[in-house]
C-alpha cells in the first residue's frame, strides 16, 4: 500500500497498492499484462476503456458474472472540479476524472483500470478510486488514481527482490530472535537481537523465539536491536502481545532511515526510545505524537538536518532528550513548548547556528549541553553548582539569537 494513503481523510489521494502473487500467471489470448505509462504521460482529454464486474442497469444489485467494458473520456481537472464542489473534497492532485452522467464505472469496479489502447497494447493510465454518489447513474464523473504520478514508486517496489515465503497481505514478515539477558539494576529482562531484517515498509514481526519462560516473558521490558538491518521500523504488535511490560526500545547501529508514526503508534507504552548511530535524515513532525508516556528520547549520531518545530509537542512526560552529533542548525523557538518535565538536554556536537528557545521557561531543567556548536560551546549543570539560567540564557541570546537581543532592546527603548 502506498505510504501516503490515509483512510481517515475525505480525499482519495494515493489510492494505490501493489499485490505480489505467490504463483506465476500463464498468459493467453484472454489474459495479458497491461503496460505502465511514462511519468510524463498526459491523462487528460483521453479516451480510455474501463472494465469490471461492478453493478450495472441490467444486473441491479448483483455483480456481473462476466466483466463489462465501457469507453469513456477523461477531462481536465478544471472541468471536473467546477462541475460539482464535491469533487474538490474527494479528489487530489494525483487523481483525474473521467466519464459522463449515466455512463461510468460503478460499485464493484473499484481497483479496475482506465486503459488506453495504442497499436496492439493497452496501457493503464488510471485506477477506479471513488465516486460521490451511491446511485451510479447520478455520477457525472468517477475519480481515478493518476498512475503516471506514481510511476517512480511503482517501479521502486517492482525492482525490489521479495522473498515469496515472507510475503503477507501487510508486506514482509520477520522473526525476532531474542537472546534473553537479565538486568540486575531493576530485576527485569531484555531481548537482545542483532539479526532482525526490516528493509521494507510494513514489515511485521510475526514470530518471537529464544529461551523464553513465564518469568522472563512477564518481566521483559526492553528490546535491544543492535547492528541489524532495520531500514524501516517494523510492526511491533506481536511484541506487545508477547511481552506485556515492554516499554523500552533500542534500534542501534542498524541503518535505520525512516521513522514512521504509524509504527510507533503501535507502541503507546514506550517510556524510552533510542535510535543511536543510524542513517535518519528526516523526522516527521508527528512521528512521536502517540507516545504520551515517553520519558527518554535519543537520536544521537544520525544525519538529521532540521528539527521540526512541533516534534516534541505531544511528549508531556519527556525528561531527557539526547540529540547530539547531527547536522541540524536551528533549535526552533517553541520546540519545548509542552515539555515542562524535561531535566536533561544533550544537544552538543551539532552545527547549531541559531537558538530561539528560552530555556528559563523549563522549570525542571538541570543539565544543558550545547558543546561544540557553531554559535556556542557551553555545558552547564545547575545541581552541580553552575550559574543559574538567567546568566546562561543571556549568553545564548547574545551568541545564538540576535533577534532576541534586538527585541529586548526595542522593549527597553
Amino acid at each position: 500500500m502506498h505510504p501516503d494513503w490515509n483512510i481517515r481523510t475525505s480525499s482519495f489521494d494515493a489510492d494505490v497498492s501493489i499485490l505480489t502473487l505467490k504463483n506465476e500467471i500463464s498468459f493467453n489470448n484472454f489474459i495479458q499484462p497491461a503496460c505502465l505509462p511514462e511519468i510524463t504521460s498526459n491523462v487528460y482529454n483521453t479516451k480510455g476503456t474501463v472494465a469490471g464486474y461492478g453493478l450495472s442497469l441490467e444486473s441491479g444489485n448483483n455483480h456481473e458474472n462476466r466483466p463489462k467494458f465501457l469507453e469513456i473520456n477523461s477531462v481536465t481537472q478544471e472541468e471536473c472540479l467546477f462541475s460539482n464542489e464535491i469533487y474538490n473534497k474527494i479528489s487530489s492532485r494525483r487523481s483525474f476524472c473521467a466519464g459522463e452522467k449515466g455512463k461510468s464505472a460503478c460499485r464493484g469496479d473499484s481497483g479496475g483500470g482506465f486503459y488506453v489502447k495504442s497499436t496492439n497494447k493497452y496501457t493503464i493510465f488510471g485506477i477506479v478510486s471513488a465516486a460521490p454518489f451511491v446511485d451510479c447513474v447520478e455520477n457525472v464523473y468517477v475519480i481515478f488514481t493518476n498512475v503516471p504520478k506514481f510511476i517512480v514508486w511503482i517501479k521502486n517496489i517492482m525492482d525490489k527482490k521479495i522473498d515469496d515465503d515472507e510475503v503477507t497481505v501487510q508486506g514482509r514478515t520477520a522473526s525476532l530472535e531474542c537472546e534473553i539477558k537479565h538486568k540486575s539494576d531493576d530485576n527485569t529482562y531484555e531481548c537482545f537481537n542483532n539479526k532482525l531484517k526490516s528493509t521494507q515498509q510494513n514489515t511485521q514481526i510475526s514470530s518471537i523465539t529464544g529461551s523464553l519462560n513465564d518469568q522472563n516473558v512477564s518481566k521483559l521490558r526492553t528490546v535491544n536491536i543492535v547492528s541489524a538491518e532495520v531500514t524501516y521500523i517494523p510492526d511491533f504488535t506481536a511484541v506487545n502481545r508477547k511481552f506485556p511490560k515492554f516499554d523500552q526500545l533500542y534500534i542501534v547501529l542498524s541503518g535505520l532511515k525512516f521513522v514512521e508514526r504509524k509504527q510507533l503508534a503501535k507502541m503507546p507504552l514506550l517510556t524510552l526510545l533510542n535510535f543511536f548511530g543510524n542513517e535518519i535524515e528526516f523526522l516527521p513532525e508527528d512521528a512521536f505524537d502517540d507516545l504520551k508516556n515517553l520519558k527518554i528520547l535519543a537520536f544521537v549520531q544520525n544525519k538529521i538536518k532540521v528539527l521540526p518545530p512541533k516534534l516534541l509537542w505531544n511528549l508531556p512526560k519527556l525528561v531527557e532528550l539526547w540529540a547530539y552529533e547531527n547536522p541540524y542548525e536551528i533549535i526552533p523557538r517553541r520546540f519545548f513548548k509542552n515539555n515542562k518535565e524535561v531535566v536533561k538536554l544533550w544537544m552538543g556536537y551539532n552545527k547549531i547556528k541559531k537558538i530561539e528557545v528560552n530555556f528559563k521557561a523549563l522549570p525542571k531543567l538541570d543539565v544543558l549541553d550545547l558543546r561544540e556548536n557553531d554559535c556556542i560551546n557551553l555545558q552547564t549543570c545547575i545541581s552541580c553548582g553552575a550559574e543559574n539560567f538567567n546568566d546562561i540564557q543571556e549568553k545564548i541570546d547574545r551568541d545564538c539569537n540576535q533577534d532576541a537581543i534586538q527585541w529586548v532592546s526595542l522593549q527597553e527603548a
